[in-house]
């Protein structure tokens, strides 16, 4: 739907017309140009329906009859690339439908948007169930823990034991992060593939349960702080999920998304969830590095001979206890060595992290990239968001494989 407002410019006081593309909103945070001056002007939008439906902009509205006699025009749409000056529906990023047809093709458009509806129901009707039974997991609340899974996953019983608690527990995860991604998957179930062929092959190995078992106390700190950055960012999730089309979209067409712009003022948001998930993501890494030691070399502290080169010879890791002291970058360094884990680097780009999490980095509303003093040509704000979604997809398997070490720390789980 598109809403037509009749808009006074707070900076040079001209008024104009603005079409804004609405849709379903959670406090959804925008801003357009004045297409007179320039001047970013924010707004946000709410609601599930046009009855309940609110829309606020920070500047006055005014009478059709109060504007000028050949008014302005700006086209705008928060939910779908747009072109930064359109001032018609023609072209492309003029009118949403036509723009993701023009970026996708038909076909492909159907089966973006199929996805990213079904993303939001996941998000808004099936997450919450998730979160409920495994909250209750985490709680050792066994009686909502097992009236809810009965409820949620049509289970006649949920076990006695620990481990299988766990596993029911994990598999409702992995069943709804999953189905939320859809076939925007970037390979990290592969990743994931490889870590439980090691993981399976390590499990006679006493050294690698041992250490495993050593570290419960983490591995519990683990799983919750796991939990909570997933939970956050399914909260969020209408604020990061247009990065599915990143997924979508072909090479040849990659150039005309980065001639456009998506018009949210939500990157303090997306920011957060980006730090946060990088720092919980190398959190994990210890447990992949150990099933891959003790599977080459029969031993979950040995490293071998061969080094990342960016890990100085002194700071080398000789133990799973000094790989966990060192540097986020020298981690995945590690862990990046292992074939078919090589996407880990890619999605854990330290480069990028240190480009986010400077102090200046801004999103320029001006032209709608992200710009930093490290990163001066700058990057488009819906590419920034197809990195949010990776690394939520990656978060989403780093669960499966903190799960094959919370079955081993669960007392009364035995090979």
């Amino acid at each position: 739907m598109i809403k037509r407002s009749f808009l006074k410019c707070p900076g040079c006081n001209i008024s104009f017309i603005a079409r804004i593309g609405v849709s379903t909103a959670k406090n959804t945070r925008f801003y357009l140009p004045c297409p007179n001056c320039s001047l970013p002007i924010k707004g946000s939008m709410d609601g599930e329906d046009i009855m309940d439906y609110r829309f606020n902009i920070e500047c006055e509205e005014v009478p059709e009859n109060n504007l000028p006699e050949k008014p302005q025009i700006i086209t705008i749409d928060p939910f779908v690339p747009s072109r930064y000056n359109a001032d018609s529906f023609d072209n492309l990023g003029a009118f949403p439908t036509m723009t993701l047809v023009k970026l996708l093709g038909s076909e492909e458009m159907i089966t973006f948007e199929k996805e990213h509806s079904y993303g939001q129901h996941i998000s808004k009707k099936i997450w919450p169930e998730t979160n409920k039974i495994f909250n209750y997991y985490l709680m050792h609340n066994w009686p909502m823990f097992e009236n809810s899974a009965r409820v949620g996953l049509d289970l006649n019983s949920i076990g006695s034991k620990m481990h299988e608690r766990t596993s029911i527990a994990y598999s409702c995860m992995l069943v709804t992060t999953r189905q939320l991604i859809g076939s925007s998957n970037i390979g990290v179930s592969y990743m994931t593939e490889r870590f439980l062929r090691k993981h399976k092959s390590t499990l006679k190995n006493y050294q690698y349960i041992s250490l495993i078992r050593n570290e419960t106390p983490n591995v519990l700190s683990l799983e919750k702080n796991l939990f909570d950055t997933i939970d956050n960012f399914i909260r969020e999730y209408e604020v990061w999920c247009m990065g599915r089309l990143n997924h979508h979209i072909t090479e040849k067409a990659k150039s005309n998304l980065n001639e456009l712009t998506l018009f949210r003022d939500e990157f303090s948001t997306v920011r957060d969830l980006y730090q946060q998930g990088f720092e919980i993501a190398c959190k994990c890494l210890w447990i992949l590095i150990s099933a891959q030691n003790s599977l080459k070399y029969g031993d979950p502290n040995e490293f071998g001979d061969k080094h990342p080169k960016n890990v100085p010879q002194g700071r080398r890791a000789t133990s799973i206890n000094k790989f966990n002291k060192l540097p986020n970058a020298h981690k995945i360094s590690y862990v990046s060595m292992v074939p078919g884990w090589e996407v880990i680097s890619t999605v854990l780009d330290n480069k990028r992290r240190n480009t986010i999490g400077h102090a200046t980095v801004h999103h320029d509303l001006k032209d709608g990239r992200i710009y930093s003093d490290t990163d001066t040509q700058g990057t488009t704000y819906i590419q920034f968001l197809g990195e949010i979604f990776d690394m939520f997809t990656l978060l989403s398997e780093f669960m499966q494989i903190v799960r094959c070490a919370r079955i081993i720390t669960s007392p009364d789980f035995h090979i």
